[in-house]
């Protein structure tokens, strides 16, 4: 496995990074994908090469920015770089879906996105959320879905619904850089602020992100820290 080469001409330092992100500026986790995610996913390939596929180190990586953005409050370049301390959070987001998939009867990822996923309707063109008890509430939580959808803006639509699509639930990035014409930090920041979007307008419907009421395989948010410091990650 070939490790990537190339950095930015012009590296930004990392506390402007940070300070652009706890602003919630949408360039600083742009800058951050475009400035480290091709080491991190180099990485994350290089751990968990014999459990995971390509899809899987883009869940991982897709969970690590959304994690990344809620908790970067946490980050303290005296401590480590900011790439150590995403890259850890992307690790943790990797191992734990790992935990949850060796948990699972039927060995698969379970998630928020996951139950998303796992809640559209089959090939057949059947909505399988509308047999059996509950069907209401679960058709009233795809319904909500949808009409959350779209509100989305135009990239990030369309990066949920190629996700939708995808048979592995997260579209791959590069085939969404050709068709979108977008670059690759465009992309992963789009898919991280969709899904953060996504799950506070469910919340805001009365509805929990993770996937519709009485379905089996769901998963519960582990307790620990998903911003583990870099020393406390290391082997």
């Amino acid at each position: 496995m070939s490790e990537p080469q190339g950095e930015p001409l012009r590296p930004v330092p990392d506390d402007e990074v940070a300070r652009l992100i706890r602003l919630q500026d949408p360039r600083g986790l742009r800058i951050l994908l475009d400035t480290h995610a091709p080491r991190v996913k180099w990485l994350l390939r290089s751990e968990f090469h014999d459990v995971f596929r390509n899809e899987d180190i883009e869940d991982a990586l897709a969970e690590g920015c959304q994690l990344a953005w809620r908790s970067i409050g946490s980050f303290d370049p005296r401590r480590a770089p900011l790439r150590a301390w995403f890259f850890v959070i992307c690790r943790n987001a990797a191992r734990k879906m790992l935990r949850s998939r060796r948990r699972s009867p039927a060995g698969a990822q379970v998630d928020d996105w996951d139950g998303v996923t796992r809640a559209e309707p089959g090939s057949d063109g059947r909505d399988p959320l509308e047999e059996g008890d509950g069907a209401g509430q679960r058709s009233g939580w795809l319904t909500a879905l949808y009409e959350c959808i779209e509100r989305l803006g135009r990239l990030m639509r369309a990066i949920v619904e190629a996700d939708l699509r995808s048979p592995t639930g997260t579209a791959p990035a590069d085939d969404l850089v050709a068709e979108l014409r977008s670059s690759r930090g465009s992309v992963y920041t789009a898919r991280s602020k969709a899904r953060l979007r996504l799950r506070d307008c469910m919340t805001a419907k009365g509805h929990d992100f993770g996937g519709p009421p009485d379905r089996a395989g769901r998963g519960s948010p582990g307790d620990e820290d998903p911003s583990e410091s870099a020393e406390g990650g290391r082997r």
